[in-house]
């Protein structure tokens, strides 16, 4: 018969759970934000209660099997552990057997195999459950448990469920106990609550005493009565949270689109050109200030744009007007006067018709330049003669006015770019810098070489009033122009310097201007060097 050592204590397993989820079909609400986040938020909230549902109802058995399945492995590997490290006769292992059988409310059981045991196995156990089936048994057929165990890698696992009809789940454990599980069935059977089973068989070989066979028996109580309780808990508490999630829903469907909504309705009116509004929200997340700062910094520049847009109308009706007006003054002039269809007179028309036909040049290249129509046509030229041949136009125009134009080299410089459109950038900085210069008349253009001799830097400098710092962002818009007071007779029309920016970006080249005001201007660019060579 079996010799046990045996420690017992009993003491209830409480199995809580809670949660429960009733249909709710939301009607179709159709309309704006407010209404979107609350039909997800109430969606949202029945999928959490579904999930309870099949959690706490549905799944609750295999659930709560799989957990005490994983219970028993976990104890049978404690025990095994401790068996090994301590031993099978040491205080330290009855205690861990005592501890983890109470702790899990499960029945344990180490028997020693040797080759000569028989019918008299030297066991400790530990017995916390009165409805244990590992303590029923023989010597023998703890044998028979472990022999089975060891052809299976040295582990088994055994369901039992003693209620009429489950023959099935039982049939291995039958195959090894014969009669004596059909005795143990009826014997089980006489009480209507007796709990489904579970055994796990464990080998476990020390190098000291040799091989050992670990067995712990649980229980997985009936849940019917507990499952009829989590229903009734279910069905009140789903009533109670979905008129929690109504409330909660659109109080926040409510906050999160209150800001959003009246951003809305101040972009409609931004739409309709009135550009005097304040997006600012109180209180606003941090991604809704965000959108609310940038149509407000929005607001600001389309009311610059419509300005400059006023001032492109004076500017262009003024530069139109001039021109007109003297061409036609003197056309009729030279029709009905004798004598003043003179070489100056002719000269006067021509020169307003070229004029005329700058204005509407710059026009079609700053239309052009915006669209992206105009593609680069890069090639290898001389960008130092390229700068002279412009300076020495610019020279003989300039001479009766008094104008003077110095050019620093630094060295004879090829670059890669599309000539005519560089053409073009100097062109409207010198004529930019010959505009506003001081009373001296002097025009300064410096070539620097950079990254050793990699780059270039392109510089035109004037002598004039300078721009002010908060008017030095606005420069390189289409139609903006400075102040006034300038030196030549005729000041630009607001589209050179973005000209010069739109051609530079195609090229990819830097650019800036430096200025301080009342004492002139530093407009610049910089290309990369192809090739050089030193000057003559």
């Amino acid at each position: 018969m079996l010799s046990f050592k045996r420690k017992a204590k009993t003491f209830k397993y409480k199995i809580e759970g809670a949660g429960d989820a009733g249909r709710f079909r939301a009607r179709r609400l159709l309309g704006g934000i407010k209404w979107r986040i609350f039909r997800h938020f109430m969606l949202f909230s029945l999928i959490m209660l579904v999930l309870l549902w099949l959690a706490q109802t549905v799944f609750l058995d295999t659930i709560y099997k799989q957990v005490k399945t994983n219970d028993m492995r976990h104890v049978s590997q404690e025990i095994s552990q401790s068996l090994q490290a301590h031993g099978f006769e040491s205080d330290e292992l009855s205690d861990v057997m005592y501890a983890v059988a109470r702790n899990n409310y499960m029945c344990v059981l180490v028997a020693k195999l040797t080759p000569d045991a028989g019918l008299n196995l030297q066991a400790q156990s530990v017995d916390v459950n009165a409805l244990c089936i590992i303590h029923e048994l023989n010597a023998g057929e703890v044998l028979a448990l472990a022999a089975e165990a060891a052809k299976n890698g040295g582990t088994e696992f055994y369901e039992l469920d003693f209620e009429p009809g489950n023959q099935e789940k039982n049939s291995k454990l039958a195959r090894l106990l014969g009669e004596r599980f059909r005795y143990l069935t009826r014997f089980y059977q006489l009480n209507h609550d007796t709990p489904t089973m579970l055994v796990s068989v464990r080998l476990v070989e020390t190098e000291a005493e040799g091989r050992f066979v670990v067995l712990v028996n649980g229980n997985i109580a009936p849940l019917d009565a507990t499952v009829s309780t989590l229903r009734l808990q279910l069905v009140l508490l789903t009533g109670v949270m979905i008129l929690l999630g109504l409330i909660m829903a659109l109080v926040l469907a409510g906050q999160i689109s209150r800001p959003i909504i009246h951003i809305n309705k101040l972009s409609r009116r931004l739409a309709q050109g009135d550009f005097e509004l304040d997006f600012s929200v109180p209180r606003a997340d941090l991604e809704i200030s965000q959108l609310a700062e940038t149509l407000n910094y929005a607001a600001g520049e389309l009311a610059k744009t419509e300005q400059l847009q006023h001032d492109l109308i004076a500017n262009i009706s003024h530069d139109l007007r001039t021109p007109l007006t003297l061409i036609t003054a003197y056309g009729e002039a030279m029709r009905d006067l004798p004598g003043e269809n003179t070489p100056e007179n002719v000269q006067v028309i021509i020169d307003e018709t070229e004029r005329l036909s700058v204005l509407v040049n710059d026009l079609l290249d700053m239309s052009k330049l915006q669209a992206g129509a105009i593609k680069l046509e890069r090639r290898e030229f001389e960008l130092t003669e390229l700068i002279d041949s412009i300076i020495v136009r610019f020279n003989k125009l300039m001479a009766t006015e008094g104008y003077t134009i110095d050019f620093v080299p630094a060295a004879r410089l090829w670059v890669e770019a599309d000539e005519i459109k560089l053409t073009q950038v100097i062109y409207n900085l010198i004529n930019n810098a010959v505009t506003y210069t001081g009373p001296d008349k002097l025009v300064k253009i410096r070539q620097q070489l950079l990254h050793h001799g990699s780059r270039v830097r392109i510089e035109v400098i004037d002598t004039g009033e300078g721009i002010a710092p908060e008017q030095i962002k606005d420069i390189w818009r289409r139609y903006y122009k400075g102040s006034a007071n300038h030196q030549r007779s005729r000041a630009g029309n607001g589209l050179g310097l973005a000209i010069v920016k739109n051609i530079l970006d195609l090229h990819g080249g830097a650019y800036g201007v430096e200025s301080t005001a009342g004492q002139g201007s530093c407009f610049w660019f910089e290309i990369e060097v192809k090739r050089q060579e030193p000057l003559p």
